[in-house]
């Protein structure tokens, strides 16, 4: 349930709504908690267990953070202002 709230969520917006946010997000997400395993003071060095751990616990945090990006896109995708003021 944890793996499809955390990853299946912005791959699904990213694939069905061309919403991309929250799939930079969950690449921003992957990148933090994998890379410190190997830094001795977070990690062994020894495996990326840790990471996986920190993706999954957090999850319910990530989705909020899925939906707020997500809303903010669609709302700024739906505006109706032009780039280039009119010249009147």
């Amino acid at each position: 349930m944890f793996g499809l709230g955390t990853i299946g969520v912005p791959v699904l917006l990213w694939l069905r709504y061309k919403i991309r946010s929250p799939g930079v997000l969950l690449v921003g997400i992957l990148l933090f908690w994998h890379v410190p395993v190997y830094i001795p003071p977070f990690g062994s060095g020894q495996g990326d267990s840790p990471g996986f751990l920190f993706v999954f616990v957090w999850a319910p945090i990530y989705l909020v953070g899925y939906a707020l990006l997500a809303g903010g896109e669609y709302w700024l995708r739906h505006r109706n202002i032009s780039v280039l003021p009119s010249a009147m």
